[in-house]
């Protein structure tokens, strides 16, 4: 299966659990030990090696797999005592205690040759290669090492002298970057949390049955230490105890290999079933949400004119100390130039505050109308500085609106008088107004609300000449839209983005010209009117139109029925959120009486 598209994300949940289980994992080092007193059980190469669970419960791999094909025969790791040897959930295990706390187990056998309480040295036989077991195929040896309850990794006995030295815990109250780096490998290593579960399985039951036993030993070791009951009747009571535990094991064999087997099925087909799934999912989404063009170049021939911008509500332009090269500038309408054709030396802006190459955001909010007027006398300026030379006009937001109003009222019938213009290009501007206009009308007009509103606007945004004339039943908008067409035979495009929450796309519409929608910025977060003048599909649509292309009037059925359904919702909400009564009341009454 070819892999995804998409890159995988985790969830931010699962990295604040296991980064949890990670801090509160703490266990006793391994002791000090012989390394010579120790050899391989079979002769064989590591085929799986350790992983270090992130806590003591949590998903591994507790031990090595030896290449050890049927019939092999199996060899005590070093001189000790057998504690368990028998079958768990259909497997073949020989468990050997060691001095100094250290115990090894041998799992997936064919064939056992020692019992319990046999005392071995190093070399002995203690069973066959050749069994089966949950994550475990014939042919390997599963072999593993504890220090008390603590697994480690088994191959360091044949190696180091000192277990404290190689084996890195992590402390309690500090994380380090490689610890994130191990917790991010685990969760990325083979096919995942399915995989991990069905590896859980055998570990889980042989756990269990080690506390189990444990237990017993605990218990068995008071009971003499009481010194009051004859070591027979310990016996007994010790023999009793093993019965039920070897009872309840028993009994519990068919539901722990149904579900190692169901495991097991996941891990091998519906992770497949599931993967494919999402394949498919991301391949419909492209398709439902991709833009025919090819993404933008780096460098577009553009339309080999040079740009004038004009930036939208509450955007600025500022001046910076003088460098080696004369004044520096910062614009806060930035889109993405060299894809576009433009080099900066190409690229004149829009000054709100005419007659000067710096404006504030306050200078944003006066009447357009005016703005447009002054938009006319600055391109009519650049004309006498490039004679000869044409121009495209790129508008952000409110700046489309200025654009419009320039074709209407002072370009039209004066076309002589400007530099010539080929194309427009707008990004999320409100050519139909905007439905936060209309809210901020609504409460501009209400009394107490409006004067609450001025109090907390340090822009005098509320009841601005700019913001009143974008709602969307304004004489303004009604003068742009009552046109067939205002384009005056420029090529104009009007690019907006499917999930706007200040513009959204059904109020992108110019007469005249073409609209294109494009799905933007972060799904589903609402960062869509700033991020289309960077966005991919949008330089996409914009570069072809100013390189005499056509771009995609289309970019997918999800983008064009999701812009309308999200269009839809922002129309309702502004409808909904500005429905406020026409008086307060007491509140009124005293704004009326004390403060007008």
């Amino acid at each position: 299966m070819p892999p995804l598209r998409a890159q995988k994300r985790r969830a931010p949940w699962v990295l604040v659990v296991t980064l949890t289980a990670l801090v509160v994992s703490t266990f006793p080092a391994p002791p000090a030990f012989a390394a010579d007193n120790w050899s391989p059980p079979v002769p064989g190469v590591v085929v799986r090696g350790y992983r270090e669970p992130l806590a003591q419960f949590a998903p591994g791999h507790r031990g090595v797999d030896l290449a050890a094909p049927a019939g092999t025969i199996v060899r005590a790791a070093s001189d000790g005592t057998i504690t368990f040897a028998g079958d768990v959930s259909g497997a073949l295990h020989v468990v050997i205690e060691h001095t100094g706390g250290i115990r090894t187990s041998y799992s997936f056998l064919a064939h056992v040759d020692v019992e319990a309480g046999d005392t071995v040295r190093r070399g002995a036989v203690v069973g066959t290669a050749g069994g089966r077991g949950s994550g475990h195929a014939t042919g390997v040896l599963h072999f593993g090492a504890r220090s008390g309850s603590r697994y480690f990794d088994p191959m360091l006995l044949f190696g180091p002298t000192d277990l404290t030295e190689l084996v890195r815990l992590a402390p309690a109250d500090r994380i380090t970057a490689t610890d994130v780096a191990l917790l991010l490998r685990e969760f990325d290593d083979g096919c995942g949390l399915l995989c991990d579960i069905g590896n859980a399985i055998g570990d889980s039951t042989d756990w269990v049955v080690d506390q189990v036993e444990d237990a017993i030993e605990l218990g068995i070791e008071a009971l003499r230490t009481i010194g009051e009951l004859t070591e027979e009747l310990i016996e007994e009571i010790e023999q009793l105890a093993r019965e039920v535990l070897e009872t309840l094991i028993e009994a519990a064999a068919d539901v722990v290999e149904a579900v190692a087997q169901f495991a097991e099925m996941l891990v091998n087909g519906v992770a497949e079933f599931v993967e494919a799934i999402i394949e498919a999912g991301i391949l419909l989404y492209e398709q439902l949400t991709s833009c025919p063009q090819p993404p933008p170049k780096a460098h577009s021939k553009g339309s080999g004119n040079a740009a004038f911008l004009v930036a939208g509500l509450t955007s600025s332009i500022t001046k910076r100390p003088p460098d080696k090269h004369g004044d520096v500038y910062d614009e806060s309408f930035k889109p993405r130039l060299n894809p576009l054709g433009y080099t900066r030396d190409e690229v004149e802006h829009f000054s709100y505050r005419e007659g000067s190459r710096t404006y504030r955001p306050q200078d944003t909010v006066t009447d357009l109308h005016e703005q447009a007027a002054s938009m006319g006398r600055q391109l009519k300026e650049w004309a006498r500085e490039h004679p000869g030379e044409s121009i495209d006009l790129i508008g952000h937001s409110q700046g489309g609106v200025v654009i419009d109003l320039f074709l209407i009222e002072q370009y039209a019938g004066h076309e002589d008088e400007f530099p010539p213009i080929e194309n427009i290009v707008t990004f999320g501007s409100p050519h139909e107004g905007t439905p936060i206009a209309d809210f901020a009308e609504k409460v501009d007009n209400h009394l107490s609300l409006g004067i609450a509103a001025r109090t907390l606007d340090p822009l005098d945004l509320i009841g601005s000449d700019a913001v009143t004339q974008m709602t969307s039943d304004s004489s303004t908008i009604d003068g742009i839209q009552s046109h067939d067409d205002i384009t005056n035979g420029i090529r104009f495009l009007s690019i907006a983005g499917s999930e706007d929450p200040i513009v959204p796309s059904n109020r992108s519409d110019v007469p005249g010209a073409t609209k294109v929608v494009v799905p933007v910025g972060v799904p589903l977060l609402p960062d869509d009117h700033s991020a289309v003048v960077r966005d991919d599909d949008a330089i996409s649509a914009a570069q072809a139109h100013l390189e005499g292309r056509s771009p995609a009037d289309s970019c997918g059925l999800l983008v064009d029925v999701g812009g309308e359904l999200w269009s839809g919702l922002v129309d309702w909400a502004a409808k909904k959120t500005t429905t406020v009564p026409g008086d307060l009341g007491p509140v009124d009454e005293f704004v009326r009486d004390h403060v007008l």
